[in-house]
C-alpha cells in the first residue's frame, strides 16, 4: 500500500489501475495524512448561551445576547474550542480577550470553563463540539465524554488601572482560573499582555504552549464579566454592566503547528450588551433611636434596608431576632405593612418582613419598640439580616446591629434620730434621707 501511495503521487499510476483498487484502499489513501500536509487542521470556537440558568447552557458559534443569555458582572462566560486533524508535535495558540470596551471594564480576566456556570462540555450545538466526543461508540450529550488530560492556571494578572490591579478582581471574584485541555498536553501558559487604552477599547493576551499526539484536541475556559463593585471609580461603576454600544470579544488567534503559523484559523466570538443583566446591591443600617434610656422607657431600634442598584432587588426580606430577657416587642412603625412578629423555637420574639422587590435607590424603614424594666438594665445587642436577590445571581444577606444601653437606678436611704435621748414627754424626731446616685433616672 504505502508503494501504491507512492505511485499514486508520483503520477506513475493509471486511471485504470486507480479504478482498480479496492473501495478500502481508496478511502485509505484519500485519508492518509501524507496527502494532505497543512490546511487540514479545522479550528472552531463557541460560547455559551445560559438562558436559562438552571440547565447546562446551550453551545453555540455565533453571538451572546439579550434573546440567549443572562449574564451579570462577576459571571464567567464559558468558551469551548475544537482543534481537529491537528498534526503531532508542539504547538501554541493565542487567547485575545477585550479587557476594556469603551472605557469600562470587560472581560478582566480568563477562568475556569465552570467558574460559575453549568456546562455539558460534549453537548451539542454550535461547531466547537469536538468528535473526541464520539469517542466510544456514539455520542454523548448528557454529560461530557471526554476526560481532560491537562489542566493549567492561568496565573495572575499585576496590571493596574486606576490603582486597583486585575490580581485584585481575581481574588475578588473567588473563582477558579484554568484552562483545560482534552487530548492533549498543556507545557505553558504566557503571562498577561495588555495592549490599546483602557480608556477606551484595549485588550488582554496569552499565548498557550501545548503538545499533542496528533488528531483531535479540545481546550474549555471561560471568561470573567467585570465586575462594578471592585472597579469603580467614586460614585462611577466601571464593570461589564456598564458597557453600552458594541459589543466585546473573545479571540482565539496565531495557532502554529510545530512552528509554522497556521493561517485563516482566527476565531471571534462576541457578546453584546444586552445579554448583560444588572445585580442589585442590598444595603442594610440598625440604630438605636436613644443610645441610653433609663430603665422604664420604652427602647426603640429603626431598621433600613434599601437597594443600591443598578438592578431590581427580588424577594427582599429582613429577619431579626429581638433581645430576649422579658422584653415585649411591638412595631412601632411599619409603612409597608410588611412585617409580623412571632415567636421562635426558643421562645425567642422574631421579627420578620417580606418586602417584594426594591427599584434602585428604594428604601424601607421599619421601628421596633419594647418597654424596659429593671431587669434589662445594662447593654441590650441586637442583630438584624436582610436578604435580597437579583435576576441572576445568588442571594445577598446583608447584617447591621446596634447595641442600646439601659440605665437602672441605684437607690438609697439614710435613717437618723436627730436627738439620740429624749425626756419622756419631749418630742423625738427622725430625719430620713432617700436619693439616687443613678445613673438611671
Amino acid at each position: 500500500m504505502i508503494r501504491l501511495h507512492r505511485v499514486a503521487v508520483a503520477g506513475l499510476l493509471s486511471a485504470a489501475a486507480l479504478m482498480a483498487c479496492s473501495e478500502e484502499s481508496a478511502r485509505e489513501l484519500l485519508v492518509d495524512p501524507q496527502f494532505a500536509p497543512g490546511g487540514s487542521t479545522n479550528v472552531n470556537l463557541d460560547q455559551c448561551a445560559n438562558d436559562p440558568r438552571t440547565d447546562p447552557c446551550t453551545w453555540q458559534n455565533g453571538n451572546l445576547n439579550g434573546n440567549n443569555s443572562v449574564y451579570a458582572e462577576g459571571l464567567a462566560v464559558p468558551f469551548r474550542l475544537a482543534l481537529e486533524g491537528l498534526a503531532a508535535g508542539a504547538h501554541s495558540i493565542n487567547i485575545n480577550y477585550d479587557f476594556t470596551a469603551g472605557g469600562h471594564k470587560a472581560y478582566d480576566f480568563l477562568a475556569s470553563v465552570d467558574a460559575t456556570e453549568l456546562v455539558n462540555i460534549c453537548a451539542p450545538g454550535g461547531g466547537g463540539r469536538s468528535s473526541l466526543c464520539d469517542m466510544g461508540g456514539g455520542s454523548n450529550t448528557t454529560m461530557p465524554g471526554i476526560v481532560p488530560t491537562s489542566t493549567m492556571a492561568f496565573g495572575g494578572d499585576a496590571f493596574v488601572v486606576d490603582g486597583k490591579s486585575v490580581d485584585g478582581a481575581i481574588a475578588d471574584g473567588g473563582v477558579p482560573t484554568n484552562l483545560t485541555i482534552y487530548n492533549g498536553m498543556i507545557t505553558g501558559i504566557s503571562t498577561v499582555s495588555h495592549a490599546g487604552p483602557t480608556a477606551g477599547n484595549s485588550t488582554g493576551n496569552v499565548v498557550v504552549n501545548f503538545t499533542s499526539t496528533g488528531g483531535d484536541v479540545a481546550f474549555a475556559w471561560s471568561g470573567h464579566l467585570a465586575k462594578s463593585s471592585y472597579w469603580n471609580g467614586p460614585g462611577d461603576p466601571d464593570g461589564a454592566g456598564e458597557v453600552s454600544g458594541a459589543p466585546w470579544h473573545m479571540r482565539t488567534q496565531n495557532l502554529t503547528v510545530n512552528g509554522v503559523e497556521q493561517g485563516a484559523k482566527n476565531q471571534d466570538r462576541s457578546i453584546q450588551p444586552s445579554a448583560i443583566i444588572e445585580d442589585p446591591t442590598i444595603a442594610i443600617s440598625k440604630e438605636v433611636v436613644t443610645d441610653s434610656i433609663s430603665a422604664g422607657d420604652t427602647l426603640e431600634f429603626k431598621i433600613n434596608v434599601w437597594n443600591e442598584g443598578p438592578g431590581d432587588a427580588l424577594n427582599v426580606t429582613l429577619e431579626d431576632t429581638l433581645p430576649n430577657g422579658g422584653l415585649t416587642w411591638f412595631e412601632v412603625a411599619d409603612p409597608e405593612g410588611a412585617c409580623v412578629i412571632g415567636t421562635g423555637a426558643a421562645s425567642e420574639e422574631i421579627l420578620a418582613c417580606s418586602f417584594g422587590t426594591l427599584m434602585p435607590d428604594d428604601t424601607v424603614m421599619i421601628t421596633v419598640g419594647a418597654v424596659t424594666s429593671a431587669d434589662d438594665c445594662g447593654q441590650v445587642p441586637n442583630l438584624a439580616h436582610a436578604t435580597a436577590g437579583g435576576e441572576v445571581s445568588a442571594d445577598q444577606t446583608v447584617t447591621a446591629g446596634d447595641t442600646a444601653t439601659v440605665l437602672c437606678p441605684s437607690v438609697m436611704i439614710d435613717k437618723e434620730a436627730l436627738t439620740d435621748t429624749v425626756s419622756a414627754g419631749d418630742t423625738i424626731s427622725f430625719k430620713v434621707l432617700v436619693w439616687n446616685p443613678g445613673p438611671g433616672d
